[in-house]
């Protein structure tokens, strides 16, 4: 937050004055309705939330199969370059089912 306050503070000098408003009661900088609406900016921003929840999503449900195959012991004494080959094999099976269905084919049990 911090650093984003920091380069929100540089709007003005920049061209980006009609982008960013300070709020005097808050004593922060903000986006206008107009750049969060329009802002090319945000289409780079999507792309990376999208990408980070799908190689998230991955990265968490390998390590889990992971540990289901090997058990958590036997996962814990892996070396590093083991463990990342290993949950990078099942990895990439996740990668080619989302690329392919999305979230089509993903169920949650939920146990009552």
């Amino acid at each position: 937050m911090d650093l984003e306050q920091k380069f929100f503070s540089f709007a003005k000098e920049f061209g980006f004055g009609n982008s960013i408003i300070y709020d005097q009661k808050l004593k922060q900088f903000f986006p206008t309705r107009d750049y969060e609406e329009n802002s090319q900016v945000l289409i780079y921003i999507d792309e990376f939330v999208d990408d980070s929840f799908w190689d998230e999503l991955r990265s968490r449900l390998a390590k889990r199969d992971l540990i289901k195959q090997e058990g958590i012991d036997k996962v814990e004494k892996m070396n590093w370059e083991e463990r990342f080959t290993r949950e990078e094999t099942i990895s990439e099976k996740y990668f080619d089912e989302f690329e392919e269905n999305g979230l089509e084919n993903l169920e949650i049990k939920i146990n009552p």
